[in-house]
């Protein structure tokens, strides 16, 4: 009996394997899945496949765009016990499971009678409203925007910029007629300006460099030659 038939896997497969150091050959050992979590991938509501055609709703996330997401009914969101005041932990267990399976079971029942004529009834209305939009509100709509309120645009916009430009004209020409004159209205007293005196050095006036002339130069020179050939006076 070959070692194919006793462990019933066949030679070209891929968990034949030929063990080291002797002629027993066998299956590869298969390594266990490891648990955890199953990650689902979610779908809108109006999810479109590949060929275009729209797909059932996702039965793990149903609110996809968040609409509901203010209603928050879970037990901790309700009922919350202060840190002073603490009932027995079988109790609070009870109640949290109690409250959870009369909302649940509540919620199911009232879903089953309800989910199917609201659903039909939102479907008529939604579906009118549609109708009415496309057919009728938005080309009513395009048609008085673009015979009645963009020729009122125009028309506005014209009698603006006419009456401000001559309001603005006539303002200017208003106050281009006024006069500012520094003289003081009578029965004020001018404020005199006191003078300091870095005042009177950064506006003082410094005279002109006298300079002689040629001829007043000759005489200056004669006048000293003749004191210096004088002979000195004494007592």
């Amino acid at each position: 009996m070959s070692a194919a038939k006793k462990w019933k896997v066949k030679p070209d497969s891929d968990q034949w394997a030929v063990r080291v150091g002797g002629d027993q050959a066998g299956p590869l050992p298969t390594k266990k899945a490891r648990p955890g979590l199953i990650r689902v991938e979610s779908k809108s509501i109006n999810s479109e496949s590949e060929n275009g055609a729209k797909t059932t709703p996702c039965l793990i996330e149903r609110d996809p765009r968040a609409l509901n997401a203010h209603v928050q009914i879970e037990f901790s969101n309700i009922f919350g016990e202060a840190d002073d005041a603490h009932s027995l932990q079988c109790t609070w267990r009870i109640s949290s499971r109690v409250f959870t399976c009369c909302q649940r079971t509540c919620y199911q029942c009232w879903s089953a009678l309800c989910a199917c004529p609201v659903s039909m009834a939102y479907g008529i209305v939604f579906g009118a409203t549609a109708v009415a939009h496309v057919w009728s509100l938005t080309p009513a709509w395009r048609f008085f925007d673009t015979c009645v309120i963009d020729p009122l645009r125009s028309f506005a916009r014209l009698c603006c910029i006419q009456m401000c430009l001559t309001w603005c004209e006539a303002l200017g020409g208003m106050l281009r007629s006024f006069k500012i004159l520094n003289n003081v209205a009578p029965g004020i007293k001018k404020k005199e300006k006191v003078v300091t005196f870095g005042d009177k050095v950064k506006f003082r006036t410094i005279p002109a460099r006298y300079e002689p002339t040629e001829a007043e130069i000759l005489a200056q020179r004669k006048l000293s030659i003749s004191r210096a050939k004088m002979p000195s006076m004494r007592r």
